[in-house]
């Protein structure tokens, strides 16, 4: 079972752990060889995520257009500046490659001969969104920290110990970062995906913003299940990925059906996020990721016999 983490290309070790304990190995994918996350590199090797890299070559050109959209963006008052003035070209626009060629002549690049390419401009945008949800994700850890030690220190001084249970909910307020250009990443995402050979079985993501594009875009999208607490191990889990391989291929009977498929007994143990998965019937993994691409003919995704897509919501429990 294929189940593709869309549409970031990096994670959290919290995220990781969570999702690895609900639906075991899961694919991610990466636009640029050899800048995966240290955590991402760690998790490949130890076969819990399968890193994808649909793309390579031009890897010195794809950071050097990184590089100057970087030094676009700090210029023109933050750093997501240079990634939103890009996105809003698009990604089939002539329009990005003059505005950073002149600064990538001043680098010492060479973009003597290059055309505008959907494929590298996307590549170029999931990798300043990595180092953009990086920097954020390091913001909310500190915060996170410094809520925690103060709650700590509040308990304590009013003679009571610390209550852990709360950490499982501390990463409820943290902002959903796929909101910033929800449509943009998705774009951009589809493109890379749209490159690899292996289709999606199903797919995972952590953004609730994500959903609600689906949503907007597929009046047919049903919400079939939902989990708050943490599945018994082995066997639970193997059953989840089991029925999302199975119930993907089967025919439509409806919301309730699936419903009742997705009705499993969980223990008590929580670990902050709340799973809640949602049904596109008749729509197939393949032809949701088309979607999103203007050229799908350029796809090389593999025909498959997968009729719906699942999409997986992880988000953190309230």
């Amino acid at each position: 079972m294929n189940i593709a983490y869309l549409p970031f290309t990096s994670l959290t070790e919290k995220f990781a752990a969570a999702a690895y304990r609900r639906f075991g190995r899961f694919s991610i994918y990466t636009p640029v060889k050899g800048q995966e996350t240290q955590l991402v590199r760690t998790l490949a090797d130890e076969n819990r995520i399968d890193a994808r890299c649909p793309i390579s070559g031009e890897e010195r050109l794809v950071m050097d257009l990184c590089r100057s959209l970087r030094n676009w963006g700090a210029v023109h008052q933050g750093q997501s500046a240079g990634l939103k003035r890009f996105a809003e070209s698009g990604f089939y626009n002539n329009q990005f490659a003059a505005e950073v060629r002149s600064e990538i002549l001043k680098g010492g690049g060479d973009l003597s001969g290059q055309q505008p390419d959907p494929i590298r401009n996307a590549r170029v945008f999931l990798q300043m969104a990595q180092e953009f949800d990086l920097q954020e994700a390091d913001i909310e850890i500190q915060l996170a920290a410094a809520d925690k030690a103060s709650k700590q220190l509040f308990d304590e001084l009013k003679g009571e110990g610390y209550d852990t249970a709360e950490d499982a909910s501390s990463s409820a307020g943290i902002p959903d970062a796929g909101a910033f250009m929800a449509e943009s990443r998705m774009t951009a995402w589809c493109l890379l995906a749209g490159m690899d050979a292996i289709t999606p079985d199903a797919f995972l993501t952590r953004s609730r913003a994500i959903v609600d594009l689906l949503s907007g875009r597929f009046s047919s999208l049903v919400h079939v299940g939902e989990f708050s607490s943490v599945f018994d191990a082995e066997a639970n889990r193997d059953g989840i990925a089991e029925r999302l391989c199975r119930l993907s291929r089967a025919s439509w009977e409806g919301p309730e059906v699936m419903r009742a498929e997705f009705d499993i007994p969980a223990n008590a143990a929580r670990d902050g996020f709340q799973t809640d998965i949602y049904l596109l019937p008749d729509l197939s993994p393949g032809a949701l990721i088309w979607s999103f691409i203007d050229h799908p003919s350029g796809s090389a995704l593999s025909a498959t016999d997968v009729r719906h897509s699942f999409i997986c919501l992880m988000s953190p429990r309230k």
